[in-house]
């Protein structure tokens, strides 16, 4: 392993742990980790010795991408499966049973965090890394932060959805380095919520369109039906159901299409998919809707349906499926919220109709159908807008630059003043210090 030498001043090559906990054994946050720490590696080929990042990684469950990772550097794998999650880490099983008896935060915070974040302090440390890059949320992410606070290394959290932010996670929030918002739609909301706009950056994911060239100019087989896909986890806020809603109303038209979602269910979401294949069974559908599971080759099974659909019924941040529906160049419908409408804009590079309405989505998938030229339309101008704003070299030269004035922000104020500030933001602290000063003022 080479050695990585810091110095005053300036670095060697800089070694970055990404820290992921994806409960999935697939998704958009892992494929957008593993192309970005792929584009930088390529890039370091062609910058000084001062710029080259060295990527290496730390998952607290394994993932369909294990092997394409340790290609690219040294993985920890936490967990080998998810029978243990939620499970207290690194405790006793007395203990664990009499902190089960306690609040929810402070469980969280002695079952869960201070574990972990022991962990990866430690490989941290073993590991010589000069940053922490936690890949998913802020939300579950807090041991990352609290490890890089406790190896004395600065910590770069990456935000990818819209949700309230809990009071431990504000705190831990407050310590990170700097937060990158994968939308304008999650930083309005960290902003909101009291992360500091001074340490927040927008940075939408990266596309490498090249990949997904090889899986254009798929053409629709003469006298074939027409093929409808989604692709996202099974979870009732992707509106899978929305779709399936559609299909029986399209079918029942007598419109000859298949309609074809890929992605899992976790395992607390089961029910949700067992309801979804229940309500096509009992519309006689299963030659018609199709559930694929997980699809490792997810870009070919895109490549094959005419339509893709994003039909969730919340905002997300950034679904990265769109971008990737965009760059294959094909027709794509979504739903109103989140980033949806700062990538697209109805009737030019795709269809924005309002969440929770299959009539709405019927009719729109029946009109591109019923107009090809309106199809093509929208398709070539959704990859010209990837290659223009989302190219994969952008994102990473991006990261490169925070990289860069996180580096040299904790060089400026030392990484024991983060975990002052750390202590002093925590809420029962606070409640302490107050009560102290009016025992004062008596």
């Amino acid at each position: 392993m080479r050695e990585i030498a810091r110095r005053r001043g300036g670095m060697l090559t800089m070694r970055v742990l990404y820290v992921d906990n994806s409960r999935g054994m697939m998704g958009g946050s892992l494929v957008s980790l593993l192309q970005l720490s792929r584009a930088l590696v390529e890039q370091s080929r062609s910058v000084p010795a001062a710029e080259r990042i060295e990527p290496c990684f730390y998952f607290l469950y394994p993932n369909l991408f294990d092997g394409e990772f340790r290609d690219i550097g040294e993985v920890v794998l936490e967990r080998e499966d998810y029978t243990d999650f939620g499970i207290p880490e690194g405790l006793p099983k007395a203990l664990g049973r009499i902190l089960s008896t306690w609040p929810s935060r402070i469980q969280k915070a002695l079952g869960e965090v201070l574990p972990l974040a022991l962990r990866v302090a430690h490989h941290a440390r073993r590991m010589k890394v000069d940053m922490i890059h936690t890949n998913c949320r802020l939300g579950s992410n807090e041991y990352a932060i609290l490890g890089g606070l406790l190896a004395g290394i600065p910590v770069l959290c990456h935000e990818r959805l819209v949700y309230k932010l809990t009071p431990l996670t504000k705190v831990f929030a407050k310590a990170a380095g700097h937060v990158i918002a994968v939308s304008r739609a999650v930083a309005d909301n960290l902003e909101k919520q009291g992360v500091s706009p001074h340490r927040l950056s927008v940075l939408y994911n990266g596309i490498n369109t090249s990949e997904l060239a090889r899986y254009r100019g798929g053409e629709k087989a003469p006298n074939s039906p027409f093929r409808i896909g989604l692709v996202g986890r099974i979870t009732y806020d992707k509106g899978q159901h929305i779709l399936v809603e559609a299909a029986r109303r399209l079918i029942a038209q007598g419109l000859d299409a298949e309609f074809h979602f890929a992605g899992e269910s976790l395992p607390s979401e089961t029910e949700y998919l067992e309801a979804l294949l229940a309500t096509v069974q009992d519309a006689e559908l299963e030659a018609r809707v199709v559930f694929h599971g997980n699809v490792k080759t997810i870009y070919e099974f895109m490549s094959n349906m005419d339509i893709l659909v994003h039909c969730s019924l919340k905002p997300f941040g950034l679904d990265r499926v769109i971008q990737e529906a965009m760059a294959l160049g094909k027709p794509l419908i979504a739903t109103r919220g989140g980033a949806v409408e700062e990538i697209c804009e109805d009737g030019v590079n795709a269809l924005v109709v309002d969440p929770g309405r299959p009539d709405l989505l019927a009719e729109s998938i029946a009109r591109l159908l019923r107009e090809p030229q309106m199809a093509r339309h929208l398709a070539r101008n959704a990859l010209s807008t990837i290659e223009t704003r989302f190219s994969l070299a952008r994102a990473a030269t991006g990261v490169r630059a925070i990289y860069k004035e996180v580096h040299a922000r904790a060089a400026r104020r030392p990484i024991v003043d983060a975990f002052l500030d750390l202590l002093s933001n925590n809420p029962l602290s606070r409640r302490r210090v107050k009560a102290s000063h009016r025992r004062l003022g008596d």
